[in-house]
């Protein structure tokens, strides 16, 4: 672990994890990597769609995403398989007005809560619950339909932060301020006293090479509106020592508190009591 991460404020336990009014989270994704089902072809994302359609009612399709694989004696590597059948467009299965989304392609499941202008933040438990129901329903569904057992080979868990300008900050040269690790102006710099945006990423390894945490800040603008906003986006990689379903579980449960806590550790007192409203601790 970096020490970055660890010098500053203590590790809480599950139970008194840092808690938020009002958190800039905007999505969140739980996802699993398994090995291809070869038997998975086109049509058969139509009778997924069947088991879906009734709250997931829009259906489109994106690029592939690459097999990236945490290795903790090197770096993370990019696998590329050559196919004899060509592969088809990832799938994207998603509710109505914005809401929740589920991505499938032939080595990958993955499910996002998305936030919509009304809705709150419904809490780790249920976004986590809602991927579990579906993956299992897909899992049954692949074995049903004799595609072949759905065989994980890493697990993933992301957090989408969105932080517009306004909400205590309102220019790029305050980050430092904002986040107690990122790159920062000295005050009376001459040269580089006009920041024009930011990219930083910083990961740290999880106990026991269970898996990694990247911790990307970038400035960014907001899609609807083009407002300036700072992204932090927080993902865990990596893979339980076995895969029964109280492992993963547990799994996901320990991504979810190095997130949490990372978030508490890399953001600033002033942002997290003034802006987020931090009620614990």
């Amino acid at each position: 672990m970096c020490d970055s991460m660890a010098r500053a404020k203590p590790r809480k336990t599950n139970r008194d994890l840092p808690d938020y009014k009002n958190p800039p989270v905007v999505e969140v994704v739980c996802g699993v990597s398994f090995d291809r089902l070869r038997k998975f072809l086109v049509h058969h994302v139509g009778l997924l769609w069947s088991q879906l359609a009734q709250d997931f009612t829009e259906i489109g399709e994106q690029p592939n995403l690459p097999r990236i694989f945490e290795g903790f004696d090197n770096e993370p590597r990019v696998n590329v398989e050559l196919m004899q059948i060509q592969d088809w467009p990832r799938a994207q299965f998603a509710q109505p007005n914005g809401g929740d989304i589920i991505q499938v392609q032939r080595d990958r499941f993955l499910y996002n809560w998305r936030k919509r202008a009304s809705e709150a933040y419904p809490r780790y438990e249920a976004v986590f619950g809602r991927f579990w129901a579906k993956l299992n329903q897909f899992s049954a569904l692949m074995d049903q339909a004799q595609i072949g057992p759905v065989a994980p080979v890493q697990f993933e868990l992301t957090y989408l932060n969105q932080i517009l300008e306004g909400e205590g900050w309102t220019d790029w040269g305050q980050i430092g301020r904002m986040f107690v690790d990122a790159p920062s102006v000295k005050d009376g710099a001459k040269l580089l006293y006009s920041t024009h945006g930011i990219n930083w990423l910083s990961t740290y390894d999880l106990p026991e090479k269970s898996g990694r945490l990247y911790a990307h800040l970038r400035s960014a603008t907001r899609t609807l509106d083009k407002k300036p906003l700072l992204s932090l986006e927080m993902t865990v990689r990596g893979m339980p020592k076995d895969t029964s379903d109280a492992t993963v579980k547990e799994w996901f449960d320990i991504a979810h508190k190095w997130i949490v806590q990372g978030f508490y550790e890399l953001t600033s007192d002033k942002m997290q009591t003034g802006v987020w409203k931090r009620v614990n601790p």
